[in-house]
């Protein structure tokens, strides 16, 4: 059995897309509505906003450390531990391979790695069965696709199933 993560509000605590595109908002709106006209425009938004983004804060007050603890604890129950985010794919490495808790990380190249996607993309890789973390809405098909999964919301780690 596969653990599946997600990046954005399951193992950092913020979406870091979101806190650069209302800075981008303020600062060019124009800009926004431009990608928003483009072909695969939020992935290309994303892929502009972050692929050379580095925060210019420490990071270490994002991450959330009982997530990590239980990945940690739990992972010899797993064949391989992975993250896939919808965000870029050299931005979440960038981020998540200095924790060393990962066997794979998984980010957004030419398809935005959320919700179905994300889901079709595991059915791809042949990643089944799997446990699923995640946080959001959209990840409601992959909770319901999971053998078992668990809500992670800013402190806490909810079993769903």
């Amino acid at each position: 059995m596969y653990l599946i993560c997600d990046f954005d509000g399951t193992i950092i605590k913020n979406d870091f897309f979101e806190e650069q595109y209302f800075k981008l908002l303020l600062e060019q709106p124009w800009l926004i509505v431009h990608h928003c006209f483009q072909n695969n425009g939020l992935l290309r938004l994303k892929h502009r906003l972050l692929d050379d983004y580095s925060p210019e804060y420490n990071l270490d007050f994002i991450f959330n450390q009982n997530l990590i603890n239980w990945i940690k604890e739990n992972s010899k129950n797993y064949h391989e531990t992975l993250l896939i985010s919808a965000s870029p794919d050299s931005f979440v490495k960038r981020i998540a391979e200095p924790m060393a808790i990962f066997d794979k990380i998984y980010g957004s190249l030419n398809n935005n790695l959320k919700g179905i996607k994300k889901l079709q993309f595991i059915k791809e890789s042949g990643l089944f069965p799997f446990s699923y973390i995640g946080d959001s809405s959209a990840d409601s098909p992959i909770f319901d696709a999971a053998i078992n999964a668990y809500l992670v919301t800013y402190n806490e780690i909810k079993k769903l199933k």
